[in-house]
């Protein structure tokens, strides 16, 4: 009796993710975000806050601007009371993570006091990040604020792209062009399905097609793609 093998797929690390300015795709989806961000750069306001869904680029963004301000990203909002931060641009992502409303407030006021610029990034609206603190949500709310939007499809067709070269995958992009309008118009959605074809041609022992990623399409249909 026959017996078909498969290979077994490992799980061996990517490239590690590049958050720099290089990388950075800008489409109609983030533009506003992008724009309103640099143009803080420039300005003279203390502090921002960038809003947007989970996986929505909100980190590579920030990472964009401390790279063109000499900043520093906090990638645990409770570092803001760390003493021994000396850059004068820091860029608070995860917010509002564990903290309470009067803890990120204080974190906010120890900061400014050192005379630090604040790129506050988080989920959902800024003043949900209050905890329900009147204080905090009246400062969140005076700040320039930009949301970053979902992908639109250019976005996410590149977003797959890059996706692919981080896994030093050549693609061919019709695969891309089939499956980018099929899947749900998500960053997780993108990365999931990059992930889910390439273990398939790993166990196939098969590069990755139109076929394959008709299947693995498929299949994040029956598992109600995540949003």
């Amino acid at each position: 009796m026959s017996e078909q093998l498969h290979q077994i797929a490992l799980d061996l690390p990517a490239r590690p993710v590049r958050f720099d300015a290089a990388t950075y795709i800008v489409t109609d989806a983030n533009r506003n975000a992008y724009d309103t961000a640099l143009a803080w750069l420039r300005s003279d306001d203390a502090a921002i806050a960038i809003s947007g869904g989970s996986g929505s680029g909100k980190t590579h963004l920030g990472y964009v601007l401390a790279e063109r301000a000499g900043g520093k990203v906090l990638t645990n909002p409770g570092d803001l009371n760390v003493a021994s931060v000396n850059e004068p641009v820091l860029i608070v992502d995860n917010l509002p993570g564990e903290l309470t409303g009067r803890e990120l407030l204080a974190g906010l006021n120890s900061a400014m006091t050192k005379g630090k610029r604040l790129a506050l990034f988080g989920v959902g609206e800024p003043a949900n990040w209050a905890g329900g603190l009147r204080d905090l949500e009246t400062r969140l709310a005076a700040m320039p604020h930009a949301e970053i939007g979902q992908p639109d499809e250019e976005l996410l067709r590149l977003v797959m792209l890059k996706r692919f070269r981080d896994r030093q995958i050549a693609i061919e992009p019709r695969v891309i062009d089939y499956a980018a309008p099929r899947i749900a118009r998500t960053f997780a959605a993108a990365r999931i399905f990059v992930e889910r074809v390439d273990r398939l041609a790993l166990e196939s022992k098969r590069p990755v097609t139109i076929a394959l990623a008709r299947k693995t399409v498929e299949a994040l249909s029956d598992d109600q793609q995540p949003v």
